[in-house]
């Protein structure tokens, strides 16, 4: 079986300026749950699809897209060109991008960024007035004006992602992420406290998406994005703790030939028994978890959870807090694959088998066995949390995946 990758470098009305095959074992590109894509690779400056500063970082973007034999190349993923790199003696262009989510790495936007402020007279005065009268106007709902956006309780998450995404599509050019939800995202809804978005804020939008992602059920997300700019939220995951189907089976004894090539174990136990949530502009206490279970088998383990003020108020603090896994030890395993001997158990036909495993499957559940005699037999579902991919000059690749245990 013939795998094939290529890069295409596009202008960012997404015509393609430029086709690239990386140099043979410099290609490495990745998936992880709630952070950008990214990717990196090498062209020798001898390839003929070169073109003088035919691509630059932010200027253009990149697209990968892989093939299998005679098949049709599919985009596995695409996104925006960052840093570029020449060495003297390396006699190749070091190249490396983020994923679509990138463009959300930005502060909100507010109409009076595009003031002088340095203006002198009565106008500048009343913009600064008018900033300090609009600070407090917060009423019911979604609320925006030239000073605050402010999601008051009601606002569902959807609501907010889709509004502070909506933010940074401003003039003709800008990247056309569109949000998809699906479980507890899509219907989610703030209760008691507010979340508030102020003029001169630098906190990015996906740091404000991150922040909501944090919480715990029914609060809280995932998320990945995908090479057609559809950003695809899931609640808490794409499949229920207490009932989880694996998408791959990676097993010691395969009757097939063997995906699996290393596996890398390590339980960390839990991180605390009895947990305490503080604010972090206040001391006073405002929830705890204990769970008398877990202290009797691993002792009573203090742990302290800051979390941000606009949380204080049960029950998000509470929803915070419970986020914190502290009933079962946390394991953390990375599972090394041959991606193309992957075989989806939810899909059939043998070309959609191929590709499947350089598909990005973030929030989607794996089932590992391995045994470890006489220690330890590892035996459980996961949910994948990262995908990270590299080849080598003969055409081979290889996936680390990163996996996090499901306790239903």
């Amino acid at each position: 079986m013939a795998v094939q990758a290529r890069i295409q470098h596009l202008d960012h009305g997404g015509s393609v300026i430029s086709t690239h095959t990386p140099v043979g074992g410099s290609l490495t590109w990745g998936y992880k749950a709630n952070e950008p894509g990214d990717i990196a690779y090498q062209l020798p400056l001898s390839d003929p699809a070169i073109i003088r500063d035919g691509f630059a970082p932010y200027r253009t973007d990149w697209r990968l897209q892989i093939k299998f034999d005679n098949a049709a190349w599919k985009s596995i993923t695409a996104g925006i060109h960052v840093p570029v790199n020449l060495v003297n003696d390396q006699d190749a262009v070091n190249v490396a991008g983020k994923d679509w989510a990138h463009w959300l790495e930005q502060p909100v936007w507010f109409q009076y960024y595009n003031y002088d402020w340095d203006t002198a007279g009565a106008a500048t005065a009343t913009r600064r007035r008018d900033v300090i009268k609009q600070s407090r106007a917060i009423t019911a709902g979604i609320v925006e004006n030239i000073a605050i956006l402010a999601f008051t309780p009601g606002a569902s998450q959807a609501d907010m992602i889709t509004k502070l995404i909506s933010n940074t599509k401003r003039g003709t050019d800008y990247v056309n992420i569109n949000p998809v939800f699906t479980g507890s995202a899509a219907s989610s809804v703030l209760t008691l406290q507010a979340y508030i978005i102020s003029f001169q804020d630098e906190t990015t939008v996906l740091q404000h998406i991150n922040n909501l992602a944090a919480l715990d059920n029914p609060y809280g997300f995932d998320w990945t994005m995908n090479a057609d700019k559809k950003m695809e939220f899931f609640g808490p995951r794409k499949t229920a703790a207490g009932s989880p189907t694996g998408i791959w089976y990676l097993q010691q004894d395969q009757l097939l030939e063997q995906p699996m090539t290393e596996l890398d174990w390590t339980n960390n136990g839990p991180i605390g028994t009895h947990i305490v949530g503080l604010s972090i502009g206040s001391p006073a206490l405002w929830h705890h978890k204990r769970d008398q279970d877990s202290v009797d088998k691993y002792r009573e383990w203090l742990k302290i959870e800051h979390v941000g003020d606009r949380y204080i108020k049960s029950p998000d603090m509470k929803y915070a807090v419970d986020g914190i896994q502290d009933i079962f030890p946390h394991k953390d395993i990375k599972v090394t694959v041959l991606p193309e001997l992957l075989v989806n158990q939810n899909i059939f036909g043998s070309d959609y088998l191929k590709q499947d495993g350089f598909e990005n499957h973030i929030g989607d559940v794996v089932v590992v066995q391995w045994d470890f005699p006489p220690y330890h037999k590892v035996d459980a579902f996961y949910w994948i949390t990262e995908q990270r991919y590299s080849g080598d000059p003969d055409g081979n690749w290889k996936c680390e995946l990163g996996l996090q245990q499901i306790y239903g």
